[in-house]
């Protein structure tokens, strides 16, 4: 499989603004590599613990609103 670039939002929260997702408060990382390393990768460069935190995705053609929640770290669901 081919290298995948992640946009991870972290730090923040997401809420609506005037009918728009919009993120406020956090930071932004750009992550390329394997889907199958995502989760070390991201252990690696953010060096924070995700247990318990909610995570999400869309797809670059979605909308901000379309994202979906990542359950139990499994990328093949995707």
């Amino acid at each position: 499989m081919s290298a995948v670039t992640f946009f991870v939002y972290f730090g923040g929260n997401w809420t609506s603004n005037d009918g728009e997702d919009v993120y406020t408060s956090g930071e932004m990382s750009t992550i390329e590599c394997q889907p199958e390393v995502f989760f070390t990768v991201l252990g690696n460069q953010l060096s924070e613990s995700f247990y318990g935190k909610k995570m999400s995705y869309s797809y670059s053609f979605e909308e901000g609103k379309d994202r979906k929640e990542l359950n139990g770290g499994n990328l093949l669901k995707m």
